[in-house]
């Protein structure tokens, strides 16, 4: 073998390649976080949807408890906003079936309500629920609370 049989490498091309493997095992390392957000109000979806995507997040959508439910069921889901009020499967009901059929049993959820979680003078205890914000909500504090549930 002599040098003629390896074609030669710039080192532009190989830097190049360089930076596709790092870029790859990066991507790796920073997984995408996933997160379903379950609201019967489709200008809340539209808008949470909006600020998590561009923070970055896989952002999965559902209208109401139901269809939460069978999402759930299919992907691994890494936090959830949850909505409190709605059709089907109300957000209370949501909260106790979810850990069941979760593939994340470590799964945090952040309810996002215009209700309160009181009845009367008890609050209204919910498995899983890392915070609540109430409705209007401001888009800095939602990320804040969801960075802050799935690191922990």
């Amino acid at each position: 073998m002599n040098q003629n049989d390896f074609p030669m490498r710039s080192w532009s091309s190989i830097f190049q390649i360089f930076c596709v493997h790092l870029s790859f095992d990066i991507k790796l390392i920073m997984k995408t976080k996933t997160v379903l957000v379950i609201d019967d109000d489709i200008s809340v979806l539209e808008t949470v949807d909006f600020i998590l995507t561009s923070d970055g997040y896989n952002v999965l959508l559902a209208s109401n408890g139901e269809d939460g439910i069978e999402i759930i069921k299919q992907e691994w889901v890494d936090a959830i906003i949850l909505d409190l009020r709605m059709p089907k499967l109300s957000g209370y009901l949501f909260a106790n079936i979810v850990i069941k059929e979760s593939k994340n049993k470590s799964i945090k959820t952040i309810v996002l309500t215009g209700e309160s979680m009181m009845a009367g003078h008890c609050k209204i205890d919910l498995p899983n629920v890392f915070h609540k914000i109430s409705k209007p909500f401001e888009s800095e504090e939602l990320k804040q609370i969801l960075r802050q549930s799935i690191r922990t």
